[in-house]
């Protein structure tokens, strides 16, 4: 089942890098993941993202991961990544979105399930911080 979510969410990706450059490749599709992933962390922590001098890197989404989360591993970063994409798209283009939405129910509440747990671990990040 997680192979073909893989699979559906990467024809999001493919479908929202068509739609945004009129063209396609995997070249094309990795700098544009790279640079969603970067703009959404510049602008939600300025200063993590600066540090990194306009670049995004697997050490940037570690950190932000950490931050975020409280925990740094592969497994989240992979979690953290996806929803940045999914968030990324949602603002960008949202009919592109309701449409993969429509065409795959399952997958969409896949990545409901996923918002749900970032947002549960962050809440503990955020109390546990609170109480220092």
């Amino acid at each position: 089942m997680e192979n073909e979510f893989e699979e559906k969410f990467d024809a999001l990706l493919r479908d929202f890098t068509q739609l945004r450059l009129g063209d396609w490749s995997e070249e094309e599709q990795e700098k544009m993941e790279k640079m969603m992933m970067y703009e959404y962390i510049s602008k939600s922590m300025p200063n993590l993202a600066s540090q990194w001098n306009g670049e995004y890197s697997q050490a940037l989404l570690k950190r932000y991961t950490e931050l975020l989360l409280g925990d740094w591993s592969e497994e989240m970063q992979a979690k953290v990544a996806k929803w940045i994409k999914y968030t990324y798209i949602s603002k960008l283009k949202p009919n592109l979105l309701r449409h993969w939405n429509a065409k795959y129910p399952q997958a969409k509440q896949e990545v409901v399930n996923l918002i749900r747990e970032i947002k549960a671990l962050n809440d503990q990040v955020v109390a546990n911080r609170n109480k220092s």
